[in-house]
């Protein structure tokens, strides 16, 4: 397995531990700084690996992201109404 594949298994795992602990974390207080602060780790991850590798590895993750972003900030949205 390559570099970029770890990499790439590790941040979707990451995303896919959050989403699942997204029901616990959605009653904490500080959710919103916790997930910011998770969209700052991933961006600047592959912002370094996008340099060194091809961009469509890194834009597969972008994509898979941006769904969960989506789906997550609705999500924020109707908790607050």
């Amino acid at each position: 397995m390559s570099k970029f594949q770890h990499l790439y298994y590790f941040l979707y795992s990451l995303i896919e531990l959050f989403l699942q602990g997204f029901v616990f974390l959605n009653h904490q207080k500080h959710f919103q700084y916790y997930y910011y602060l998770l969209k700052k780790l991933l961006v600047f991850t592959l912002q370094l690996f996008s340099k060194k590798y091809s961009g469509i590895h890194c834009s597969q993750i972008i994509h898979q992201f941006v769904k969960y972003d989506i789906i997550i900030n609705v999500i924020l949205i109707n908790n607050k109404q």
